[in-house]
């Protein structure tokens, strides 16, 4: 009589993001095997649950006749849904202030509790620099302020910036996602 010394096969597979909120997101589960048969087999789909942001892992088992075990996991990331970044990526701005803006929404609608931090770093020779805290010219501080309808807005000041100069500015936001675009100052 041979005996099963073999672990089942198992594979636990998840989304990588899924927006804050939204329904109807599924790990995939897959179990077999070959040998004696599966005495537990987690296969099918199992619910991510999406109510808070941040990383959510599904790990399951799958167990045969003979007691072997296999274990899997997934990660899927819950994230708020980021609309386009303002400016457009290269704008040519005057030296001022710049408005900085974006829209965060989840799946039930905007989102106004979300928060925000900007950074600026000069782009010479298409080499992005280090980033350094954005200063504002009407608030304390690179946080973004939270407006209606799920904008949030920074009035960035450029005044210091050099005629003819490139910047990249990063936005980090509070669900651990960051997003680029680029500036030119005006000759």
């Amino acid at each position: 009589m041979l005996v099963d010394r073999t672990p089942p096969s198992l594979s636990v597979t998840c989304p990588a993001t899924a927006e804050l909120d939204a329904s109807g997101v599924d790990a995939t589960v897959v179990a077999s095997d070959g040998q004696s048969g599966l005495a537990e087999n987690p296969s099918g789909s199992v619910p991510i649950p999406t109510s808070s942001l941040g990383e959510k892992t599904t790990t399951k088992t799958a167990i045969d006749n003979a007691g072997n075990e296999t274990t899997r996991s997934c990660t899927t990331d819950v994230i708020y849904a980021f609309s386009a970044l303002k400016p457009s990526n290269g704008k040519k701005v005057n030296a001022g202030s710049t408005p900085v803006t974006f829209r965060l929404k989840d799946a039930l609608g905007y989102v106004t509790d979300g928060s925000a931090t900007l950074e600026i770093a000069p782009i010479v020779g298409g080499v992005t620099g280090s980033y350094s805290p954005a200063t504002s010219t009407t608030d304390a501080g690179d946080a973004f302020v939270a407006e209606k309808a799920g904008k949030y807005a920074y009035s960035l000041n450029s005044s210091g910036l050099a005629v003819g100069t490139t910047w990249s500015l990063r936005v980090t936001v509070n669900d651990g996602t960051t997003h680029t675009t680029s500036i030119a100052i005006k000759k």
